[in-house]
């Protein structure tokens, strides 16, 4: 015997068509690259500290996505860099 899910009151039952959203990771050349071409990168590289910014140009070679900078600036704020 199967049974059917349960979906609590809260959370709204889907019908018809599902559709996903695909989310392409652009890839860069380098930080630069990116900086020069991704406002959105741009913004936020340049609202982190002074010493994030400078141990991320150090790796500057190895940063070719968005995803990328924001773990590495993560890990460095949280100090595990």
């Amino acid at each position: 015997m199967h049974s059917l899910p349960v979906f609590p009151a809260h959370i709204p039952r889907l019908r018809g068509k599902i559709s996903f959203e695909v989310i392409e990771m652009k890839e860069y050349q380098g930080l630069g690259d990116m900086l020069k071409n991704n406002q959105e990168a741009f913004s936020y590289y340049t609202s982190l500290p002074k010493y994030v910014r400078s141990m991320i140009a150090m790796r500057s070679d190895n940063i070719h996505t968005f995803d990328t900078l924001q773990n590495y600036a993560d890990n460095l704020l949280r100090g595990d860099g």
